[in-house]
């Protein structure tokens, strides 16, 4: 029986991209080895294709552990405005 893998994209705006990566891609090889997932950036193009990370491994769970990793470092990243007080 031959292996099987799940394969999904998770898209990423542009500005965020090199955050996941980190420095000489230490981010996203740490999420790599902890999910055991294969993960490829693709970047953004003229025919509308969105740029992000696709991701391959050996069951549903390990890629979706690895999206949710991820999703996890872009919120990690966002400022979140909060108004100030008004009296």
């Amino acid at each position: 029986m031959m292996p099987r893998f799940v394969k999904t994209f998770v898209p990423v705006p542009q500005e965020y991209m090199g955050i996941i990566i980190g420095n000489k891609g230490r981010n996203i090889n740490e999420i790599k080895q902890e999910t055991k997932t294969r993960i490829t950036s693709r970047q953004a193009d003229e025919s509308g294709e969105d740029s992000g990370f696709e991701v391959s491994g050996p069951s549903e769970t390990s890629v979706e552990n690895a999206r949710l990793a991820i999703r996890s470092r872009m919120v990690d990243v966002n400022v979140v405005y909060i108004p100030p007080f008004v009296y």
